[in-house]
């Protein structure tokens, strides 16, 4: 999930639709848990300080 995040540029903000349909390569009709499961996971691995979430958006990656 995160070369997803590195590929887009920093201030692109990607929608969990889009980083479900990339990571899981399935229809991403029902991915909204899923996405923020794997997001916490990642925060809690990495920091808080990397992953930024965009209300109503979606996730930016940020440095």
């Amino acid at each position: 999930m995160l070369k997803i995040f590195r590929k887009s540029l920093l201030s692109w903000v990607l929608s969990k639709e889009q980083i479900y349909e990339a990571v899981w390569k399935a229809d991403p009709e029902h991915c909204g848990a899923a996405v923020a499961n794997v997001v916490y996971s990642l925060r809690r691995k990495i920091g808080d300080g990397y992953i930024e979430t965009v209300v109503g958006s979606g996730y930016r990656f940020v440095e």
